[in-house]
């Protein structure tokens, strides 16, 4: 009906230039109706200075439609004429309309001034400016106003105390929303009111006070899909996603159908859990509401739902199944791409997606810059960078900044990270985190600790994660007493006993300082232990070469039954190993046994615990029972024959390993080198040298090249190894000098080991053993006067390095 009068009075409107103002009233009235709010205004903009006076209601509806299409231009216009013709002051509909424009598009301000400018104003009035400060995110000033409309005895509706309780579940205002709750039971008109009983609801699930939202949902006479949704809805904020389902479920059973809303709240429950099965059975509900046709936040919830139980076909078919895809769609799939790390596809989906003419926002930036950065792919990476700077979003916000900083971080681009960092207007403590853990993993300690100097000068107080990077800074440069600061502050803060990943930082800085009793104090002091904590106290006791008290340890945990990982066994077995009990170590076996078929580590730890402990059958036994063999296992075996001088079963393994194609690595060569070395073959240890070099590529170390030094050594070629000495390297090894300095005083060579000598000296001049080898191969030569030098040699040395 509204339709055929709209398309009468556009043919009107071709054959009469009529100014009668009711006429055009009419009209753009009609346009209101039909929806067409832009149509209206177009009217009123091409004749309003034709028109003397519309009817009040037309001048509401019109600033109505400048709210609904954001237009603040004619809003403005209009605000100005009603206020010309009196009647935004002596009509409270026209300047409700008026407030609510301007509160609506954002212009607070303004809304605020104009409504202290009415003459007459009620709640309505007020509920327009309450409701603009919530809808832009001013929830402090939200219910700052409803404080100055009760001091102006301006009596509230339920609209007014539903804004207000929503501010309060806003800001956790948990003491305001109880007050106003006391104060509404004593009103019968709020008190029974829908609305309010919702945003009851809503407000204590937002403060986290989920008895007192269960308490008044209870009490409510009527309950509707709203009420239910604030109920489940502040469940999955507290993290109660089973009682979520279940409510889920209960409200089902009384006949509610649920919207779009439960859906999004109900699936992220199943996410959350990897509830799959229910995942899905809420899918064929979805799909029997035909809900993804015309709810687009339910598909991005369904890929997200389907992404985190990592099911990414279905959340790939869901996506495809959408038949609008937005923003939030395409970012929802390429985060679940980089969340399964497949990084490629994340960033062939934002290749797809810039294709559609779908812009990326901050949250799809963050996605690719990570899989960028895992990806190590620096160019793509920097097209993106340049992308974002040319939008200026980085700098506005701080999430893209810190993925930046991140992306660089990975690539190994330091100093580009530095000047992302240097670039953000603001940095939060999320940025100052990001940078210095970048330095941390690039194993820059120090550079860390100053990051960390600077950003208390700034006054920004770190947090959790900025802790437990201060503390891995610490272990790196062993900076023992700094670490003990920064341990007193989080032990008077609180952190240490609230925070496992802090508490497990602190100990391993501990450990690589080389201070096993305060890792052992401080692991005593902890509250809670996980395994990690006992995996970096039984790796600092055998590091600090404490078997006993290591094996002690695991021991401890299975009395205890704390739950142990592969990191955990695979200490154990090796601090069995050197305990040597042959006992214990077929106990372990035995526990260990049902993890053989599943973990490798174990497996070859277990090789490696046999060998520890002289059991040369039980350890090939092991091996060969072991269902898959990569080159660490091989190595153990060939590194356990090898330690106990089983050089022939050394080749021989060796042989068998290239036979059935397992590549060697570095590791295995250094064990055949050395049972080469062991055994006096030269020639071959020659050959294996040269494999290692030609055959598999293998840049060699300079534990291979002290290998070979004592190869030649062992067999008296001592000009053969001076001369590999200076052919391996321009900067040879320490090592290398004092290896073949042993050889010399085995043989007895004077000349070759003076070379060799003072070649140590000039790379270390308080290296000790170099002087006591020396002295004793001039006092073996009978050359008392030279030794007697030698000595004295030392004993400056050693006074200059003391003093």
């Amino acid at each position: 009906m509204i339709f055929r009068a709209i398309r009468a009075s556009n043919v009107i409107l071709r054959k009469t230039l009529n100014d009668n103002d009711a006429f055009w009233d009419t009209l753009i009235n009609a346009y209101m109706k039909g929806g067409d709010a832009r149509r209206a205004l177009y009217i009123y903009q091409k004749m309003g200075e034709n028109l003397s006076q519309l009817y009040p209601y037309t001048y509401a509806s019109l600033l109505k439609s400048c709210t609904k299409l954001k237009d603040i231009e004619i809003g403005s216009r209009l605000h100005k004429k009603t206020n010309e013709i009196g009647l935004l002051k002596s009509n409270p509909y026209v300047g409700t309309a008026a407030i609510d424009m301007y509160a609506k598009c954002g212009m607070l301000a303004q809304a605020k001034e104009l409504l202290h400018e009415l003459q007459v104003y009620d709640s309505v009035s007020w509920n327009a400016l309450i409701s603009g400060y919530l809808q832009n995110d001013h929830s402090g000033e939200a219910f700052s106003c409803f404080d100055m409309m009760l001091q102006r005895s301006v009596l509230p509706n339920a609209s007014t105390v539903t804004n207000a309780l929503k501010a309060c579940g806003n800001l956790q205002a948990i003491n305001k929303g109880r007050q106003l709750h006391s104060q509404m039971i004593n009103s019968s008109s709020l008190e029974s009111s829908q609305f309010v009983g919702n945003a009851l609801v809503d407000m204590y699930s937002r403060c986290g006070m989920l008895e007192s939202a269960r308490e008044v949902f209870q009490s409510l006479p009527a309950r509707n899909i709203v009420t239910w949704n604030a109920l489940i809805s502040g469940l999955i904020r507290e993290g109660c996603y089973q009682e979520a389902l279940k409510t889920f479920r209960l409200m089902q059973s009384g006949d509610i159908c649920p919207d779009g809303v439960t859906f999004t709240c109900v699936l992220k429950a199943c996410g959350c859990l990897r509830a799959s099965e229910e995942g899905k059975n809420i899918h064929n509900e979805i799909d029997k509401l035909r809900l993804l046709r015309t709810d687009q936040i339910v598909g991005n919830s369904l890929i997200d739902m389907y992404s985190k139980c990592e099911m990414l076909p279905e959340a790939q078919e869901v996506f495809d199944s959408l038949q609008i895809r937005d923003v939030v769609s395409w970012s929802t799939l390429i985060g679940a791409y980089v969340q399964h790390e497949h990084y490629k596809e994340a960033l062939l989906y934002y290749e797809k997606m810039q294709l559609q003419g779908v812009p990326p926002n901050e949250v799809t930036y963050v996605h690719v810059l990570k899989a960028c950065g895992f990806l190590c792919a620096i160019r793509k990476g920097q097209e993106i960078h340049d992308e974002i700077d040319k939008k200026g979003i980085w700098k506005a916000n701080q999430v893209v900044g810190n993925a930046l900083i991140d992306m660089y971080s990975k690539l190994g681009l330091l100093q580009r990270a530095q000047e992302v960092f240097e670039a953000i207007p603001s940095s939060n403590v999320v940025t100052w985190n990001t940078l210095i853990s970048c330095y941390v993993e690039h194993g820059f300690g120090n550079e860390a600790l100053n990051l960390f100097k600077q950003m208390q000068g700034r006054h920004i107080p770190p947090n959790e994660v900025t802790y437990a990077c201060i503390f891995k800074a610490c272990g790196l440069v062993r900076a023992l007493y700094e670490g003990q600061v920064f341990h007193a502050e989080v032990d008077n803060n609180g952190i240490l006993q609230n925070n496992l990943v802090v508490g497990n930082a602190l100990l391993d800085m501990y450990i690589k300082c080389r201070d096993l009793m305060q890792a052992q104090e401080a692991f005593n002091k902890f509250l809670h232990h996980d395994t990690i904590s006992w995996n970096i106290l039984i790796a600092g006791y055998l590091q600090d070469e404490n078997a006993e008290e290591a094996f002690s340890l695991c021991e401890l945990m299975l009395s205890q039954s704390i739950p142990m990982d592969a990191t955990t066994i695979t200490g154990c077995l090796k601090a069995c190993g050197i305990v040597g009990s042959t006992e214990k170590c077929k106990i372990w076996h035995c526990r260990v046994h049902g993890l053989l078929n599943t973990n490798q580590l174990i497996g070859n730890a277990l090789v490696d615990m046999y060998f520890k402990c002289g059991m040369l059958s039980n350890a090939q036994k092991a091996f060969e029972l072991l269902p898959t063999r990569n080159i660490v296992t091989w190595t153990t075996l060939i590194t356990g024959y090898a330690q106990l001088g089983e050089d022939a079963a050394v080749m021989c393994i060796f042989e068998r390993m290239r036979e059935e194609g397992v590549r060697p690595n570095s590791v295995t060569f250094l064990s055949i080198l050395s049972a080469c070395c062991n055994s006096g073959l030269v020639d071959q240890g020659k050959l294996y040298f040269r494999a290692m070099n030609e055959d598999y590529n293998i840049i060699p170390t300079f534990e291979h090249d002290v290998c070979m030094v004592d190869l030649f050594g062992r067999v008296g070629q001592l000009e053969r190894a001076i001369i590999y000495i200076c052919e391996s390297s321009p900067h040879p090894h320490i090592m290398m000098w004092l290896t073949l300095l042993g050889a010399c005083r085995k043989w007895g060579n004077v000349i070759i080991g003076k070379q060799a000598f003072e070649q140590t000296l000039l790379l270390d001049s308080k290296e000790t053993s170099a002087y006591l080898c020396m002295y004793n191969i001039y006092m073996d030569a009978g050359m008392f006067a030279d030794a007697k030098e030698v000595d004295a040699m030392r004993i400056r040395a050693k006074c200059s390095y003391g003093g």
